[in-house]
């Protein structure tokens, strides 16, 4: 995340949109992996608005678009 953090605090004439990390879906909902991934988008998220740049778009994807396996 500070690698993120340190291109969007740099890009002064850029806008910077950052996608959030989608969950893995070949694992239960609860996984120390899916609770990883919320507590990531969270803190980038709370990282962007305290520095006033940089917008983060969230993923929202449904289980039936992926395979078995957690692919699309």
């Amino acid at each position: 995340m500070k690698h993120l953090l340190e291109f969007v605090i740099s890009a002064n004439h850029t806008n910077a949109i950052l996608i959030s990390a989608p969950s893995r879906y070949d694992l239960m909902s609860n996984s120390c992996v899916n609770n990883g991934i919320e507590t990531f988008n969270g803190k980038l998220r709370k990282s962007l608005e305290r520095f006033g740049k940089g917008e983060l778009i969230d993923v929202f994807s449904e289980r039936n678009l992926f395979t078995k396996q957690g692919n699309i």
